[in-house]
C-alpha cells in the first residue's frame, strides 16, 4: 500500500508511521497482559486479546479503502501508473536471484533473529536473570519497546532525508540499514556481564534493530514498485524462519550454559555479520528497477 500511494521520498517516514502499532501494542500490552494474568488466568488473558483482534478486523474490513489516485498525479503521472498497473507477470526469478535484494532477506533474517529472541524470552531473562516478578515484567519491557518506537521513527525520517538529498539507495537506505545492525550488534555484547546496564543495552540494541525496519521497507518499494507486495511476502518469510529458529536456540544455549550470554553473542555476531557484508556487496544504485 505505501508503495502503491507514495513517492519515494515518503517511503522510509510512512513505513516507520504505519510500524508504530508494533511498540505501542508491545509497550500497552505488556501491563495489560500481565495484569488480566494475575487478576484472572492466562486462558481468559487470550479470550479476550482474541475478541479485541476480532473487533479489530472488521473495523479494518469496513474503514480501509483504496487512495483516490488523484492526489499523487503529480508524482506518478498517468501514463507511467498505467503501465504498472497492466504488468500481471510477477518476476519471481529476478527476486529469487537477485544479488541485492538476496541481501535484503539476510538482513531481515538478522532482524527477525533478533526480535523474535526478545519477544519470546525478554520476559523470561528478567524473571530467570533478576527473580522478576509477573506484575514486574510487564513495566521491565517497556524502556526497550519505548526505545524501539523512537528509533523506528528516526530511521525512517534519516533515511528518507539521505534521499531527498543524495537521491542515492545506497547512501539513504543500504548504508542506514548496515549502520543500524553493527550499533545493534554491538550493543548485545556487554548484556550479562552488568546487570544494572542490561535494561540499558537491551533497549540500545533493540532500538538499533528498529532503525533498520523502515529504510528496508523503503528501500523494497524503491526497487520493485507495483511488486513490493510478492517481493514483502518473501522478505518477511525469511523473518519468519528466524521467528521458528531463534527461541529454539536460544532456548538450547541458555539449558547447556545455565546463563543467557551465549545468546546474546549470538545475536551480536549475527547482526555485525549482516551489516558487513551488506555494506561490502549491496550496490542497489547499479541496478535498474522493475518499473
Amino acid at each position: 500500500t505505501i508503495a502503491d500511494w507514495l513517492p519515494p521520498d515518503w517511503r522510509a517516514r510512512t513505513s516507520s508511521l504505519s510500524l508504530f502499532g508494533v511498540p505501542i501494542a508491545s509497550i500497552i500490552g505488556g501491563p495489560l497482559t500481565t495484569y488480566l494474568i494475575a487478576a484472572f488466568s492466562w486462558q481468559l488473558m487470550f479470550v479476550i486479546l482474541g475478541c479485541l483482534g476480532i473487533i479489530w478486523a472488521i473495523f479494518w474490513l469496513v474503514l480501509f479503502r483504496r487512495h483516490p489516485k488523484v492526489l499523487f498525479r503529480s508524482v506518478y503521472s498517468s501514463s507511467l501508473y498505467f503501465t504498472i498497473q497492466e504488468e500481471k507477470k510477477l518476476p519471481w526469478k529476478h527476486l529469487l536471484t537477485n544479488k541485492t535484494y538476496l541481501l535484503s532477506c539476510l538482513t531481515y533474517f538478522c532482524q527477525g533473529f533478533t526480535l523474535f529472541f526478545i519477544l519470546m524470552w525478554l520476559p523470561g531473562y528478567f524473571a530467570q536473570t533478576h527473580g522478576s516478578s509477573t506484575l514486574t515484567l510487564g513495566f521491565l519491557v517497556l524502556p526497550p519497546w519505548g526505545c524501539y518506537t523512537i528509533f523506528l521513527f528516526f530511521g525512517g525520517w534519516i533515511s528518507d532525508r539521505l534521499k531527498k538529498k543524495t537521491k542515492s539507495l545506497r547512501i539513504s537506505r543500504t548504508y542506514v540499514i548496515s549502520f543500524a545492525l553493527f550499533a545493534s550488534g554491538l550493543c548485545f555484547l556487554p548484556i550479562g556481564f552488568s546487570s544494572y546496564l542490561d535494561i540499558f543495552w537491551i533497549s540500545l540494541g533493540l532500538g538499533f534493530v528498529a532503525m533498520l525496519i523502515p529504510p528496508m521497507f523503503a528501500f523494497i518499494g524503491d526497487m520493485y514498485g507495483p511488486y513490493a507486495g510478492s517481493a514483502y511476502g518473501i522478505l518477511c518469510s525469511f523473518a519468519g524462519l528466524a521467528g521458528v529458529i531463534s527461541p529454539s536456540i536460544a532456548g538450547w544455549l541458555t539449558t547447556i550454559n545455565s546463563d543467557f550470554k551465549m545468546i546474546f553473542f549470538v545475536l551480536a555476531g549475527l547482526s555485525i555479520f549482516a551489516s558487513v557484508i551488506v555494506i561490502l556487496f549491496q550496490y542497489p544504485d547499479k541496478e535498474k528497477p522493475l518499473f
